[in-house]
């Protein structure tokens, strides 16, 4: 009897653990992986990505981002002819500004994530809140290149404090 029992409450776990890893369609989500650029151009989008750009256009709300797949794209959102020499034909950038509640906030984390069943991306930004936080706004600027993304999917952005 105690054998039975045993089985059975194995076999259940195991259809459990099974049924625990499969997702249900459409919700199969795969990370994309960010490209590092060379020191140069990391310096160029780091100048141009910043709350001293007078420049940025579009950048007025609380938090906003763009994808940009092309150079005139870029020219669009940063008017003072300084274009990032970004390889758009292998690249696309993310580029964007989060409004936080503390200047001594930072980004800690941003994940891409795709899922081709739904045509969507999304943009996962953790914030890192530290003890000892000077409450005040603050606006956190951002950008990452990737492989050349999909056009056509919808953009999400998720931003999360920790």
């Amino acid at each position: 009897m105690k054998r039975v029992v045993l089985q059975t409450g194995i076999s259940f776990l195991l259809l459990f653990m099974m049924g625990a890893g499969c997702t249900k369609d459409g919700e199969e989500w795969v990370q994309v992986d960010s490209l590092i650029p060379d020191a140069q151009l990391s310096s160029q989008l780091n100048s141009t990505f910043t709350e001293n750009n007078a420049c940025l256009l579009n950048f007025q709300k609380d938090t906003v981002f763009h994808v940009i797949y092309n150079k005139k794209e870029l020219a669009e959102i940063n008017i003072c002819n300084t274009i990032p020499d970004v390889d758009f034909d292998k690249c696309t950038l993310i580029v964007g500004k989060i409004m936080v509640s503390s200047i001594s906030d930072n980004i800690s984390e941003i994940i891409l994530t795709s899922n081709d069943n739904k045509a969507i991306y999304n943009i996962e930004i953790s914030i890192f809140e530290p003890d000892g936080r000077y409450g005040a706004i603050g606006n956190l600027f951002f950008w990452r290149i990737f492989p050349r993304l999909k056009s056509g999917y919808d953009f999400k952005l998720l931003v999360t404090n920790h």
